[in-house]
């Protein structure tokens, strides 16, 4: 399957290394190029790859699957949006050393860096991005568009809203069958933080243990 990435900052050149490395589940000749809104990069060479305008890609590669290359969650769910409108389809970056089980569910769009561990009893929704390095415990659910990032801990029975933002290196605490902590929808955890209770929808928090910031 060809297959392409939206964004070339930093987050969309560490996807693509992954594809031209063959650690990922495309061969490197699969990897067709970049996708970049700015018209000034169109036709430019980012990394041994092409750039594409949107609207020329399209054109040219519709057959081309996209993972969308940025780590903000706002804004790869509107890239996301534009690609349904250019009627571009979606597919899954899942790395070469992630460890994860049949009872693992990853939706369109996904990506799942080096070192990834996924137990059991998870499902993960459009779009999610999970850095390097992570582990995520039984019996969790993460909205679409969610940002996990690198060194992120996640224990079971914890359910994380659509485009939440966790931090580097946070921990989120276990919570219990028929009660798992929520962290809502578009919350954003700092780096380093240790939540052990709920998070709110639109709350962010940090510190150990991590506290809200905002109202």
């Amino acid at each position: 399957m060809k297959i392409a990435i939206y964004g070339t900052g930093g987050h969309g050149r560490e996807i693509a290394a992954y594809l031209q490395s063959g650690l990922a589940n495309h061969r490197p000749e699969d990897f067709v190029g970049f996708i970049d809104d700015n018209p000034a990069n169109a036709g430019s060479v980012v990394n041994g790859a092409v750039v594409f305008s949107l609207q020329n890609f399209a054109e040219k590669h519709r057959d081309v699957k996209v993972v969308c290359g940025v780590g903000d969650p706002r804004l790869r769910e509107r890239l996301a949006a534009k690609c349904i409108e250019h009627r571009l389809g979606f597919t899954t970056v899942v790395c070469t050393g992630t460890v994860t089980s049949p009872e693992v569910v990853v939706s369109d769009g996904c990506m799942l860096a080096p070192g990834t561990i996924t137990t059991t009893n998870i499902r993960l929704g459009s779009h999610v991005h999970v850095n390097v390095g992570c582990t995520i415990s039984h019996d969790v659910e993460i909205g679409d568009f969610a940002n996990i990032n690198p060194g992120v801990h996640v224990n079971g029975w914890v359910v994380i809203g659509a485009r939440a933002y966790i931090g580097a290196g946070a921990t989120i605490i276990n919570g219990s069958p028929g009660k798992p902590l929520v962290i809502g929808d578009d919350a954003v955890v700092g780096m380093g933080a240790c939540v052990i209770r709920p998070v709110a929808s639109g709350t962010t928090v940090v510190g150990v243990p991590a506290r809200s910031i905002s109202a």
